[in-house]
């Protein structure tokens, strides 16, 4: 049996990390492999001002077994600003899933990791996680606390929705009482005054500032032209969502579906040819997606939200975009709202905070009552 040992990914290792996202896709009833084409590493720029990626090899081959990643950004905690680390891009090797054990010693390097930088401008006070529910293996490595692993504790659930887009999709029905607009340059301050006041209510929401949204590191791909602005009345904004476009980056690619998800597809391809409406992809096709990010409304007004929406579809179908993705926790007042709407495709998650023992106090400290709004575009 290959002995493993574990170092930082590098620019010098992109094309076997590519390879490895393709050959190891998440399992589930959809089963997707998670690809970032043309360059892993513009994808993992997005997630925070720090980002490291472990990965596992065999010592005798020095092929990948593993990888996992760790970001550090800003995030609202109980209305303050904290850093807040996310542990993400877990991937396992299928011919190495069954043994645990490196995974832990992989566990055990993201320690040094994370003691490393808690002197740094890139510590962490602790950590959050997400396991898509139908991945069993991962929630029950990481979600029942094996000894040697860190902390995790369930905050919540998460759904992301994957809304499709045609020419005959009728819109959200609204009475219109705000003006929606394209967003300019000159809007940004508006923009992030929006986001900063409605992300703050909300648990582990990102903290958006001039900096931060202005690097092309954090934002790739994504401009001030790219939101939509709710005015209640000239200058007068009561809400933002912008339409993030990644695929030139990352693809959502389908592996296979589950009996009764092939059977779905299927109905929606025959669908598709009927009412030349999106339909979810074969089996090897990616999923021609865009996100719904940076979502915040005064007041949580729904009637506002579904008017954004309602917009921002027609602007996707402009763009030639076939659906439209977007994540709230089981709580937010929009989960609702989507939910109500007719054709949608559902994926559950559960909300995780991950702590090592220094980060204990802290996460007990939490209210556990506010409701988590993570931003689906960025984990």
């Amino acid at each position: 049996m290959s002995s493993t040992y574990f170092n930082l990914a590098t620019e010098s290792d992109n094309e076997e990390l590519l390879r490895f996202l393709h050959n190891n896709p998440m399992p589930g009833r959809v089963s997707v492999a998670l690809e970032r084409n043309p360059n892993f590493f513009f994808g993992a720029g997005i997630e925070g001002e720090t980002h490291q990626t472990l990965v596992a090899r065999t010592t005798d081959q020095n092929r990948i077994m593993a990888v996992g990643s760790r970001s550090v950004r800003m995030m609202w905690v109980d209305g303050q600003q904290r850093s807040i680390g996310y542990l993400g891009q877990l991937r396992i090797d299928h011919e190495f899933r069954s043994r645990g054990k490196f995974i832990i010693h992989g566990y055990q390097h993201m320690h040094e990791l994370h003691d490393n930088m808690q002197k740094t401008e890139s510590r962490a006070d602790f950590y959050i996680s997400t396991i898509v529910s139908d991945n069993k293996t991962a929630m029950r490595i990481l979600g029942n606390n094996v000894k040697g692993m860190p902390k995790y504790r369930r905050y919540g659930e998460l759904s992301s929705f994957l809304l499709p887009i045609g020419p005959r999709l009728s819109s959200c029905s609204t009475t219109g009482r705000v003006n929606i607009r394209q967003a300019v340059q000159a809007d940004l301050t508006s923009i992030l005054e929006c986001l900063q006041r409605n992300n703050q209510r909300f648990q582990f929401a990102p903290v958006w500032t001039r900096e931060n949204f202005s690097n092309p590191v954090r934002t790739h791909g994504l401009r001030v032209e790219d939101f939509i602005l709710a005015e209640k009345a000239p200058g007068e904004i009561c809400g933002v969502m912008a339409l993030w476009d990644q695929t030139a980056f990352k693809q959502t690619v389908i592996c296979g579906y589950s009996n009764v998800m092939d059977g779905m597809a299927k109905i929606s391809r025959k669908l598709g040819e009927l009412f030349h409406t999106p339909s979810l992809p074969k089996v090897g096709g990616a999923i021609p997606f865009a996100f719904v990010s940076h979502v915040a409304v005064d007041q949580d007004n729904q009637e506002v939200f579904l008017q954004l929406l309602s917009r921002m579809r027609q602007i996707a179908r402009l763009r030639e975009i076939s659906f439209l993705t977007l994540g709230f926790a089981d709580k937010h007042p929009f989960n609702l709202a989507i939910r109500n709407l007719l054709l949608k495709v559902e994926y559950r998650s559960t909300i995780f905070t991950v702590c090592w023992e220094d980060g204990a106090q802290a996460v007990a400290g939490i209210d556990s009552q506010r409701i988590p709004h993570l931003e689906l575009a960025i984990l």
